[in-house]
């Protein structure tokens, strides 16, 4: 089997990928042993060099991990103390693990939306937005690169709030009465970009959850874009879990 043959990412990333599916998938359970170096640069036709670097991948996600002279098994969640992580709060859910949480604002003002953003936000390119950049810390760890881009007309307020020690979520619904009616959210692996690997603290290419939100509102019965979340998750210090219990 050919990893590479429908991806352009390093062979070591896709098997990575590959890997990570089956154990997300329960298709290899907690505490299974993979196959050696050799049996998989045989089955998916690379090189022992990069099975390995497929493993450490893995390992620093903290799916797997290595025994010396007996080989490398799948993490048990409970066994290995992974942790798990929804984005519905980010405070309480450190608390909740016992970590103090922080944040630290790098950017918050109102600028001309870019084709990007105008494109997430239907809007024109230009169109003023609330631009809001947060990294967000465990323990004085940074865990969390997040970008929030708001229609500025919404909210325009929100553009001088004190939002390092302030919920943006509960601004908008409580503060300013803004109705958030709807969310699209996805989540992939990507390997992290340099000027976002030097906030993170971690190597560049590293593995991260890339995290899309749209969240939806309505003005005079009609439902539109609010907010485009942008946000780069650290796997090695979490596991990644969503949970919809309410809107976010």
């Amino acid at each position: 089997m050919d990893i590479a043959l429908n991806s352009y990412a390093p062979k070591y990333f896709v098997l990575s990928q590959h890997l990570r599916q089956q154990i997300v998938t329960g298709e290899l359970q907690p505490e299974n042993q993979l196959p050696t170096e050799e049996v998989l640069a045989k089955t998916f036709a690379v090189s022992r060099g990069t099975v390995r670097k497929a493993i450490d991948l893995l390992e620093s996600q903290r799916l797997v991990r290595r025994e010396q002279g007996r080989g490398t098994f799948v993490a048990d969640p409970v066994k290995d103390r992974l942790v798990g992580f929804s984005l519905s709060n980010f405070a309480q859910e450190m608390q909740q693990q016992q970590r103090r949480p922080g944040t630290q604002l790098l950017q918050q003002e109102i600028v001309p939306a870019s084709a990007v953003v105008a494109a997430r936000l239907e809007l024109a390119v230009g169109e003023p937005v609330i631009t809001i950049c947060r990294l967000r810390l465990a323990d004085n760890q940074p865990i969390l690169y997040e970008e929030r881009f708001l229609r500025a007309t919404l909210c325009p307020q929100l553009a001088t709030e004190d939002v390092e020690n302030q919920s943006i979520h509960w601004l908008l619904v409580h503060k300013y009465k803004l109705p958030l009616v709807r969310v699209t959210h996805t989540v992939e692996m990507k390997p992290v970009e340099p000027k976002v690997a030097e906030l993170l603290q971690v190597a560049p290419q590293t593995a991260v959850f890339a995290v899309d939100r749209l969240t939806y509102t309505r003005v005079e019965g009609e439902v539109k874009t609010a907010v485009f979340y942008h946000a780069l998750c650290r796997s090695d210090e979490i596991q990644f879990r969503t949970q919809f219990n309410a809107l976010i």
